[in-house]
């Protein structure tokens, strides 16, 4: 794995302008109490999940912000990756689907930014130059023929900093900006299955209503999927609405003031996204939205 070591300062920084910071963020009328500051003076190792491509070898793409990528600020886990989509390529693996995983998830991400440049890329080298989406397609182009799954997990830097709007309003923009996404997605790449997530809320401890307001905007995206024949991986059930009724923070990090998973919150996100894959037989290539 490729390794970039980053401050926690630096993440937490790019991440708060954008909503997803530590539980110090600020939410519209949620006001959370800010870490320490010595809490973000640490140097946390950051490895990459995944590799780019290889011709011949089935691998699947994962498209997402920092939940995606596997940021923590648990020091206890430098020089690990504990994100989902490593998980997931274990889980796939166990069920004789071995797809080699490319991950370009950028920390701060958000839809609009996707087309653009992320601003935390340097934590990415996959994005030195490229934007994730100019990632995306390039290996699409390139190795299409072997590419059997893509994940899309955008949105939580959209919707997480704008919770005191109107949620219908910020749903519709959200959803909006994934539509043109999975379309150009989809067209790349025909018949390999595309699941999208929608957004967990890891301010529903302190702010309950938050969940409340949130489901609004992620009913809109799981209708999205729907509407698509895409999976949908539902982060916000694995993470707010668990069936074995965990506690929130034993989901994210609450520990270090972050409102990123923990290692059992990242598992359950894999889950989410393994349960939303259509039945496989190691191929991944499905019939066109219209035959199934």
């Amino acid at each position: 794995m490729l390794r970039r070591r980053t401050t926690a300062a630096v993440a937490l920084s790019v991440a708060a302008g954008l909503g997803l910071a530590g539980l110090g963020a600020v939410t519209g009328h949620m006001s959370i109490t800010r870490p320490p500051a010595e809490a973000a003076t640490g140097v946390v190792s950051v490895p990459v999940a995944g590799r780019p491509p290889t011709t011949g070898v089935p691998w699947f793409l994962t498209i997402g912000d920092s939940i995606t990528f596997g940021y923590t600020m648990n020091p206890r886990l430098a020089g690990t990756n504990i994100s989902w989509p490593g998980r997931l390529e274990r889980m796939l693996v166990a069920e004789r689907r071995h797809w080699s995983l490319y991950d370009i998830a950028c920390p701060g991400e958000t839809t609009l930014s996707y087309a653009t440049r992320c601003r935390s890329r340097g934590m990415v080298p996959f994005l030195a130059h490229q934007s994730q989406r100019q990632a995306a397609l390039r290996a699409i182009t390139t190795h299409g023929d072997d590419l059997r799954l893509i994940v899309l997990a955008l949105g939580a830097n959209d919707a997480l900093g704008v919770l005191h709007a109107d949620p219908a309003a910020i749903g519709a923009q959200l959803v909006a900006r994934l539509g043109g996404i999975l379309d150009e997605l989809r067209a790349a790449a025909p018949g390999v299955p595309v699941v999208l997530a929608d957004v967990y809320d890891p301010f529903a401890a302190r702010e309950p209503a938050s969940d409340t307001v949130l489901a609004t905007i992620d009913d809109a995206v799981a209708a999205l999927a729907n509407r698509l024949h895409d999976g949908f991986a539902d982060f916000r059930g694995a993470i707010n609405h668990p069936a074995d009724g965990a506690a929130l923070c034993s989901l994210i990090d609450c520990a270090d003031h972050d409102i990123h998973p923990t290692v059992l919150g990242q598992e359950r996100l894999a889950e989410a996204v393994l349960g939303a894959l259509p039945p496989g037989n190691g191929t991944g290539r499905q019939s066109p939205p219209g035959s199934r």
